[in-house]
């Protein structure tokens, strides 16, 4: 037992001599503690490499420097599926419930015929609060995938799941405690449409795929991104684009495609098709046949 702290004989007031109790050896050291919750996510984003996912970094390393940070820093910018899935081990002495995820969405994911996004525009948001966010078109596909794994997976034991978030946006700017000013939006929506490279993917429907990490280190700071581990991803099926006469110049055939979207909505011949496509690609096939366990 330790020794009764008394006050120093010196004449610095406020300071205590003590001793502490001796080491318990037998005392289980932080280090050894199995970590007891998991967090995985499951978004839409560019194919690695394509010039959107080159401009979408560029983005968002220019407006940190230009504009300083806010909460779109914390992540690469991607269309949420399903929010943030976290998992609590409890009683369990293997991950068995973060295995049985990894299942169901790789079943799930083989009986929706999903296609890539379409480019829509940039909109300002006020509420709930001021954000500038990239409006999309996403197969209603990715409503029932997320309805399907939820259904599956929330009796399981440990699982806690966000709500299913609005498919419609990306956030390219969004602050939570503090809106981002109206003349820093309007700042960010010009750099946006100067940086962000979006010909190619309202034209040719360049390559996005459907991903699924695991969060390793969330982020606390505004600005620092999460650290993440990616466990499986599906290349999408390019949809039917809405391409103008190819004799028009390209910025005129973009403002076409773009302005047919919005108002129409992808080609009747992209949702009928869809049905008819093959199950989407799993990028990592191989590693899943050697691997198909996520036990830490």
């Amino acid at each position: 037992m330790s020794t009764p702290i008394r006050r120093s004989d010196t004449e610095h007031i406020g300071f205590t001599e003590f001793q502490l109790d001796p080491l318990d050896a037998n005392h289980t050291s932080p280090l050894d503690k199995v970590e007891s919750c998991r967090t995985f996510t499951l978004c839409l984003e560019p194919v690695s490499g394509t010039s959107l996912e080159h401009s979408l970094k560029r983005f968002q390393d220019v407006s940190y420097v230009n504009c300083g940070p806010n909460r779109a820093h914390d992540a690469s910018l991607h269309i949420s599926i399903l929010g943030k899935i976290q998992i609590t081990r409890g009683q369990q002495s293997h991950w068995r419930t973060a295995d049985r995820l990894r299942q169901v969405i790789h079943q799930q994911v083989q009986l929706f015929n999903m296609t890539a996004p379409l480019f829509v525009g940039y909109q300002t948001v006020s509420k709930p609060t001021r954000a500038l966010a990239m409006q999309v078109h996403v197969d209603a596909e990715y409503a029932k995938l997320a309805r399907s794994i939820h259904r599956l997976m929330t009796p399981e034991q440990g699982v806690k799941f966000q709500n299913i978030p609005p498919m419609n946006r990306i956030y390219l700017a969004y602050d939570i405690l503090k809106s981002i000013p109206s003349t820093t939006l309007s700042q960010l929506l010009g750099l946006a449409k100067e940086t962000i490279d979006v010909n190619d993917w309202v034209l040719l429907g360049q390559g996005w795929q459907l991903s699924f990490y695991e969060v390793i280190l969330e982020s606390r700071v505004k600005g620092v991104k999460q650290q993440t581990v990616l466990l499986d991803s599906w290349q999408l099926n390019k949809p039917e684009m809405n391409t103008p006469s190819p004799w028009l110049p390209k910025s005129l055939r973009v403002k076409l495609a773009v302005f047919s979207t919005r108002c129409f909505g992808p080609p009747q011949s992209s949702i009928s098709s869809s049905t008819q496509n093959s199950s989407l690609v799993n990028n990592n096939k191989d590693k899943n046949e050697q691997d198909v366990s996520i036990h830490s």
